[in-house]
């Protein structure tokens, strides 16, 4: 999360402006103020030793003669000096002084003033001084001749300057200078901030205000500002950056509409195609279906039989096109409820049972170990991913045995990991064959295809189908030496299983004498539907305003409604019905098994949706259901 400054980049910047030529500023001072203080000591030290000079030059000679008081008095009216003592270094007397009453005395006399300071100096060396608040006091060591000219007497010179007149005067220069830095730095924050509001802040501005006001719907528009400077090559790159953008997106936009209309053409054109070949198809399948149903001859059942196989692994073909496209867009939507994995899995093998008698196949079954609890699942992908592995197994077994083996990896209270295997002894696969088996419309080899048959979507419905349940899926073969199909799935665990639950199967509820409207245009599926519901009193409206107008004649306890008729197709009828009040339920017999149609149903009030082609047992499992 970005947080958000009260206070603008210009304020931000301008303040920081300021505290940096502040900083300067003090800086400038502090170090004017070390080297005002460096420069006094220097000059009054000077002074101070060109005064010593002058006068040790005439004291050496002349030490007794009238010319040193005259010179000690003339530059006691310097208004610098202070003292000046000459004292012989022995006793510590003073021979002369500016002060007339330190004559003759102690250089440490009480009444001399800078007694304490001379404590402090080494007054044996050549050339000494102090420095102190007051001033500088410097001394040194000369020799001079007596005042009898016979011998040569060492002295003392010490002369006191005060700092007045050097600190007024550096005083008047800080304060120039003050003044100056002042201006300065007036003019400095003045010219900075020009320079900042036309070269930096308006840039900005500029660039800040058109990406608030900008929305890639609309055309940017590209900013007046030019410089060669990086401003300049930041809002050239801007304006490019905002027009390449708005092309791409139109692009995009352009793309997107056509991707849109692409998969609406492909939606639609499946649903067409599903319908056109189901309704056939349920003529297939439901009249061979009733075919068998009458005494036929040996030969006879035999090719009615192929036909509903034929029709069977059509209508197989066509549910996993859709299957895959339902994946493939996204819109394949789990089922889950609380299931018996046990059951589900018994109630799967036994649906090959006969096939492995037939072909001499050993099919078994193991759970290892039972699972005691229901599990959150969706039973319809489970199973369909099952029946395909093992529909493949058989297909590519000759002899020998399928083995269905399920074992729980991972157990806790709220979760279990499981883990199911279809294991065959047919041809096996090699390692490049196994590398694309799960690729969509791919098959391990295209004589395979010809010699099994298959339209290579099975393995790739699975391996979507068992990712989007979470699980994940492979296979583990080498050639001549079979196959296993290995698949993990995570569930979430429910209640215990009740004894027997799931297991107890009761026989098929057969209903008759009901009064049932048929809502279908194509006389076809007209016939199958009055065959599988023979007992019952069928009524048949051909399109939407027809059944309308038989509901508001009679009283019905179903109805099964087309959606596809002319005049008025099933949605419009069921909405029309739907607000005469009357809440007899509506199941959908369609030819088209997409998501979106079963929606449709669901919006306009329908209560159920049975895809064509369909059968008996599922028409009898809808009236059971429902009445």
């Amino acid at each position: 999360m970005i947080e958000k400054s009260r206070f603008s980049l210009k304020y931000k910047i301008s303040l920081g402006l300021i505290l940096s030529y502040t900083i300067v500023i003090v800086s400038l001072l502090l170090i004017n103020h070390k080297i005002s203080k460096n420069l006094k000591e220097t000059l009054l030290i000077n002074e101070a030793k060109l005064i010593a000079e002058t006068i040790i030059a005439t004291a050496h000679t002349h030490m007794h003669s009238p010319n040193i008081a005259h010179i000690i008095s003339s530059l006691s009216a310097v208004d610098e000096v202070s003292h000046l003592i000459i004292a012989d270094e022995i006793n510590e007397i003073i021979l002369a002084s500016n002060h007339n009453k330190l004559k003759g005395q102690s250089l440490f006399y009480e009444q001399n003033d800078i007694r304490h300071s001379l404590l402090k100096i080494d007054l044996t060396k050549r050339n000494n001084w102090l420095i102190d608040e007051k001033g500088v006091i410097y001394t040194s060591l000369f020799k001079a001749v007596s005042k009898d000219k016979k011998s040569i007497q060492k002295l003392i010179f010490i002369i006191r300057l005060n700092g007045q007149k050097v600190t007024g005067f550096l005083n008047q220069s800080t304060q120039v200078l003050i003044l100056s830095a002042i201006i300065g730095f007036i003019f400095a924050i003045i010219f900075t901030l020009f320079l900042f509001k036309s070269k930096v802040y308006r840039p900005i501005a500029l660039l800040v205000k058109e990406i608030k006001q900008a929305h890639l719907n609309d055309k940017p528009k590209a900013l007046m500002y030019k410089s060669n400077d990086e401003f300049g090559y930041l809002i050239h790159a801007y304006n490019k950056l905002m027009s390449d953008l708005f092309e791409s997106r139109h692009k995009l936009e352009l793309q997107k509409e056509l991707s849109e209309q692409a998969a609406k053409s492909k939606s639609d054109f499946l649903a067409v195609m599903s319908h056109e070949i189901r309704t056939p198809l349920n003529g297939v399948i439901g009249m061979s279906s009733l075919l068998n149903e009458t005494e036929l001859g040996e030969e006879q059942k035999q090719y009615s039989e192929t036909i509903m196989s034929s029709g069977k692994q059509l209508l197989s073909v066509i549910n996993d096109i859709l299957d895959f496209s339902k994946i493939d867009a996204g819109k394949l939507v789990l089922d889950i409820q609380k299931r018996n994995l046990n059951f589900i899995l018994s109630t799967t093998e036994n649906m090959f049972q006969i096939t492995a008698k037939d072909r001499g196949i050993k099919l078994i079954c193991k759970i290892q170990p039972p699972i005691k609890h229901n599990l959150l699942l969706d039973e319809t992908r489970i199973r369909q991913v099952l029946v395909n592995l093992i529909s493949n197994a058989f297909k590519f077994t000759e002899q020998g045995q399928i083995e269905i083996i399920v074992k729980t990896l991972e157990s806790s209270d709220e979760q279990c990991t499981v883990r199911f295997s279809v294991t065959d002894t047919g041809i096996g696969l090699s390692q490049r064959h196994i590398d694309k088996l799960f690729s969509q419309f791919v098959q391990a080899d295209t004589s395979t295809t010809r010699q099994y048959g298959g339209t290579g979507l099975g393995l790739a419905i699975c391996k979507r189908l068992v990712e989007l349940m979470g699980g994940k899926i492979w296979i583990e073969s080498e050639l001549g030496q079979g196959s296993s199909f290995i698949f993990d799935l995570p569930f979430e665990r429910s209640d215990l299983i009740s004894i027997n639950e799931g297991e107890i199967q009761t026989a098929p509820v057969i209903l008759s004498g009901k009064n049932i409207l048929l809502v279908e245009d194509m006389l076809l599926n007209q016939q199958i539907a009055k065959a599988i519901l023979k007992g019952n009193n069928i009524d048949i409206a051909n399109d939407g305003i027809e059944a309308v107008q038989k509901v508001k004649q009679a009283t019905y306890q179903v109805i099964f409604m087309d959606c596809l008729m002319p005049k008025m197709d099933g949605f419009e009828a069921t909405r029309e019905i739907r607000k005469l009040g009357i809440t007899t339920p509506i199941i959908a017999l369609t030819a088209s098994a997409l998501q979106e149609t079963k929606d449709q149903c669901m919006e306009a009030g329908m209560d159920g949706f049975l895809p064509k082609p369909f059968d008996k047992d599922e028409i009898q499992k809808v009236l059971a259901k429902w009445l």
